[in-house]
């Protein structure tokens, strides 16, 4: 799969190559841009790729979407404009981006059985940033994801990628950090995706950069995560 990235990568026209598009994580949309300079005579097909991933289809149109062999990580994300092939503007719209959504995305285009790289985009999805006064009765660390997830899920969130603040399996209990004990809350039921964190009575000993991760039950595959930079201001004296 990297070897075809390589390939792929170094066939892109020159001013292709720099394109970086930065968005920070929650946003309703961020466009991926693809534009090509003659009008097409033939139906063709566009594909929008990612090759560190499996499956690497993050979208692809021909006379109509043809999303079947899509990777569920953008089901329900992805769209390119009704007149795509007509206008020659290629370009990708993926609605909520997420951290795991930043990488290189290839944007090609097969004509007479011939496929063309046209053009390459860094994506990069910033972490989302809370501020919060010391002392106040809580603080929400939100996450709520667009992705396609199965009706049951493990989610783990850390703080500095160590200290275990919320888990919702069976060793919950056991693996919380002291810290945290009877100060976190998520819904119970995570509907429509959402695992925001509610941390009560926040301190600064709280600031830091806290990960929530999402994996399909009973294995350690992750299905998508966030990340949160969490700023608390001032020191809480009663």
């Amino acid at each position: 799969r990297h070897s075809d990235l390589k390939l792929l990568i170094t066939a892109l026209p020159h001013d292709s190559l720099a394109v970086t598009v930065e968005v920070q994580e929650g946003e309703p949309y961020v466009v991926l841009p693809c534009q090509i300079n003659k009008r097409l005579e033939e139906i063709v097909t566009v594909k929008w790729s990612r090759f560190d991933l499996n499956p690497n289809t993050v979208h692809q149109r021909d006379v109509a979407d043809d999303l079947q062999g899509q990777n569920q990580v953008f089901r329900g994300r992805t769209s390119m404009i009704p007149e795509a092939l007509d206008s020659s503007d290629f370009s990708l719209t993926l609605r909520k981006p997420q951290l795991l959504d930043s990488g290189i995305y290839i944007c090609s285009m097969t004509e007479n059985q011939e496929e063309t790289a046209l053009s390459g985009v860094q994506l990069h999805v910033k972490v989302y940033r809370v501020e919060v006064d010391s002392g106040e009765e809580s603080v929400l660390l939100p996450f709520k994801t667009a992705v396609r997830l199965p009706e049951r899920v493990r989610v783990r969130w850390r703080h500095n990628n160590r200290k275990m603040v919320h888990i919702n399996d069976r060793n919950s209990n056991g693996n919380q950090h002291w810290l945290y004990k009877n100060r976190t809350k998520i819904k119970e039921k995570s509907k429509f995706g959402d695992f925001s964190l509610t941390l009560k009575k926040p301190t600064s000993r709280d600031t830091g950069t806290y990960s929530c991760t999402v994996y399909k039950d009973s294995s350690d595959e992750i299905l998508t995560m966030k990340q949160v930079l969490l700023k608390v201001k001032g020191q809480y004296c009663k």
